[in-house]
């Protein structure tokens, strides 16, 4: 039995996060990739590395999404018939689900927990947080929210516009505003009987769990993907990718611009020279004594990058046309597993590859179309210890 900070006993919740196949904003929504994954698969990803989860359910009235959440590791429960028909309500797919859970487990449910899968922007530490404060304030339901620290509201009446959450029509010091928050989405807890008393998920004492507010993400249209990508890519891929040794059979590096700062020198006898980063030798040849099988793939025939390989001590193949051709034989003729494979490429002429293999990986400073597509962008710019980045990330030794 877990235990929280006030020495009482930490309830544990079932995951349910319902997933309608039909979506107005964005056909398919659920299933679309968002990050390398379909959009759905990040909810249940996090349900599961949340230590306060007892069962993660996904309950949908579409196939292909019920399918998805059983390849990720979730218990598929479809709508009732009557449910699919009569465009049920949240709380009716909510009350169906719980009903099948505690048939399929004889056992009574003691706190739900729904994610909703457009709402991506959250961590396990978010979940577990949540339960804990719901624990803690004996609370019957739970919403997460960010507060308002700067924020006045506005509304348009009859009379014109008028202020909301504070009176503007005379002075006050900042300290003085209550805390305002925002429900943002992403986290719902609540016991069962509450939604079969009211018919809603909130309900009896209400509680809440401050997020950050760059958390408060709600995926509608394809403009509020291509925003929040951006902000998953950044602060939370990284926390879903096996990086451990054993998950990684090949690392692929393209040169310029991530091995270097994209920048050449030329002399006056035509010779060219690059600036490579020292801590970034001293990774590769660390990952070398771990056993991870490293290579760098060039376009470009200078020989400094031949050279540059052999100080280091990996393998160059380099005045390659097709990145991807070469790849692929490469793979083929060392048995590897495509799926385990990590490409660190910063140039349109990386993408076809980088979209072949299980962990494309991208420099701060990459091409906007190449970040776009790599499960992990790291902070470093090319040339600036890129490679001793990621390899810091390995050294986490499992999904971290």
């Amino acid at each position: 039995m877990k235990i929280n900070g006030k020495g009482m006993p930490m309830k544990e919740a079932v995951c349910v996060i319902p997933a309608g196949g039909d979506s107005k904003g964005i056909p398919g929504k659920c299933l679309m990739d968002f990050c390398g994954k379909p959009l759905i698969a990040w909810s249940i990803l996090q349900a599961q590395q949340a230590k306060s989860v007892n069962g993660v359910y996904v309950s949908s009235d579409d196939d292909a999404v019920l399918r998805i959440a059983e390849d990720f590791g979730a218990t598929p429960i479809r709508y009732a018939d009557r449910l699919s028909v009569d465009a049920p309500t949240l709380e009716a797919v909510l009350m169906h689900a719980i009903n099948h859970i505690e048939k399929e487990r004889s056992e009574k449910i003691d706190v739900v927990l729904f994610l909703h899968p457009a709402s991506p922007l959250r961590e396990a530490e978010d979940i577990d947080g949540a339960v804990k404060k719901l624990t803690d304030d004996n609370a019957d339901s739970l919403f997460s929210s960010a507060r308002f620290a700067d924020s006045f509201v506005w509304m348009q009446t009859e009379k014109g516009l008028e202020c909301i959450n504070f009176t503007c029509n005379r002075s006050f010091r900042q300290q003085d505003v209550k805390p305002r928050y925002l429900e943002n989405g992403s986290i719902y807890l609540f016991k069962p009987e509450i939604v079969r008393t009211t018919n809603n998920h909130l309900g009896g004492r209400i509680a809440t769990y401050e997020m950050e507010f760059w958390k408060a993400s709600r995926i509608d249209t394809q403009q509020d993907k291509a925003f929040w990508e951006l902000f998953f890519k950044t602060r939370l891929t990284e926390r879903f990718v096996d990086l451990s040794p054993d998950a990684i059979d090949l690392i692929v590096y393209d040169f310029d611009g991530v091995m270097t700062d994209n920048r050449v020198l030329t002399l006056q006898d035509g010779t060219e020279a690059v600036f490579a980063n020292r801590s970034d030798g001293f990774a590769v040849r660390r990952m070398n004594e771990m056993g991870i099988k490293q290579v760098i793939i060039s376009t470009e025939t200078n020989p400094v990058i031949k050279a540059r390989a052999e100080k280091i001590g990996i393998p160059c193949l380099q005045g390659i046309g097709n990145k991807l051709t070469i790849l692929k034989k490469y793979i083929s003729e060392n048995n590897i597993d495509k799926g385990k494979v990590v490409f660190i490429g910063n140039e349109i002429n990386d993408v076809e590859a980088m979209s072949y293999v299980g962990l494309p990986v991208a420099p701060a400073d990459a091409y906007p179309e190449v970040k776009d597509m790599a499960m992990i962008v790291l902070k470093a710019r090319g040339g600036k210890g890129v490679v001793r980045e990621f390899f810091s990330l390995i050294k986490g030794n499992g999904i971290i």
